[in-house]
């Protein structure tokens, strides 16, 4: 059978069983087979890439094979490998998960509490907030949480720092290279050392909150040491070092914000349903910052990307206002509860932590 075109851009097929000659599609933009569409073995063996293909992915690496194709590892994709190594940590997480203290079929793969030490936890947490004892579960008990508007407000807090955390994690490198001017090596060299210091400053608050019991201080610094920097990001024009500074403050208030509204979220909530929904609540509206972050740099706004700046650094002062309504409403209802006008949180010593 022979399919035959007038023009070159269309496909021509000729195959003969007992020919070592086969006509595959003439593809004339990615030269994967020859121009004038003859397939042939021995030029083009099936098990070789061409120079097209040797451009791609994982199995053409440089390695023993000829022209560095392995034809093995080529038969998986970089996605099929992620997917692959995304379930077998996952599958290792599961065995080495340990359960909570409270569970009598406690499970660890390694030595980790001792009976004594989970007996102490649970009596800590039970001092704490009297929910460490499993409650039995009720659709209606957990979307009850739904009613708490404390909640949503926890929720929108840390929405807003995924906002900037996750547009800083798609988008800083491309900032570094088309608005501050660094190539392109280097720019992916430079997104290092903003995320060390935000793992310093994500220690020190956290160390700062348990020691002084205080969350929503934390919460309000790290919006505001990111406000600052990407205000320095948008608006120090002609000053890379600066701008680049700037990087540094941005990307460790809002990703030291993620666990700070975490904690804030859970010392002030108390229900192991009640957190579960609440848990479920930051989650989803987190994956909702993350879309917004994703979308607000664009390329047209290069160099000085002043909408998507604009957007995150809103998203900081919602969070500074949450914070402060939270604030004024947890000091008004802890006072009401030494009192006794009040109880909290269905527990008569439970107090919200400021």
């Amino acid at each position: 059978m022979a399919l035959q075109s007038d023009s070159d851009k269309q496909v021509r097929l000729d195959f003969d069983p007992g020919s070592e000659k086969q006509t595959a599609p003439n593809y004339t933009n990615g030269n994967t087979y020859p121009a004038n569409g003859t397939y042939n073995d021995d030029k083009y063996p099936l098990d070789q890439p061409t120079d097209y293909d040797k451009k791609q992915g994982l199995g053409h690496q440089e390695g023993p094979h000829a022209g560095g194709y392995d034809p093995i590892i080529d038969q998986y994709s970089e996605a099929e490998i992620a997917r692959i190594l995304t379930c077998l940590i996952a599958f290792l997480g599961y065995l080495f998960l340990v359960s909570f203290p409270d569970n009598k079929n406690f499970r660890s793969l390694i030595p980790f509490l001792s009976l004594e030490e989970r007996q102490l936890i649970c009596a800590r947490v039970n001092q704490d907030r009297s929910d460490a004892d499993l409650e039995k579960f009720t659709f209606a008990r957990w979307l009850s949480g739904a009613k708490d508007w404390k909640i949503w407000i926890y929720g929108l807090c840390f929405g807003c720092a995924t906002t900037v955390s996750y547009a800083l994690a798609y988008f800083l490198p491309i900032i570094l290279d088309q608005g501050l001017g660094f190539d392109t090596g280097t720019a992916q060299c430079l997104i290092a050392p903003p995320y060390v210091f935000a793992a310093i400053i994500m220690i020190l608050t956290g160390w700062f909150g348990d020691k002084y019991h205080q969350r929503g201080a934390c919460v309000a610094f790290n919006a505001m040491l990111c406000i600052i920097g990407l205000a320095v990001m948008g608006w120090a024009y002609g000053d890379t070092r600066a701008r680049y500074f700037g990087a540094f403050f941005a990307t460790a208030g809002a990703n030291a914000n993620v666990p700070s509204v975490l904690t804030y979220q859970a010392n002030n909530i108390r229900g192991q349903w009640k957190r579960a929904f609440c848990s479920a609540t930051l989650v989803g509206l987190g994956a909702l910052g993350g879309i917004v972050g994703s979308t607000v740099f664009r390329s047209q706004d290069s160099p000085t990307y002043v909408p998507g700046l604009s957007v995150a650094m809103g998203s900081q002062v919602v969070i500074l206002i949450s914070v402060a309504i939270l604030t004024v409403v947890f000091k008004a209802n802890n006072k009401k509860a030494e009192r006794g006008e009040r109880i909290l949180e269905d527990l008569p010593s439970f107090r919200y932590t400021v």
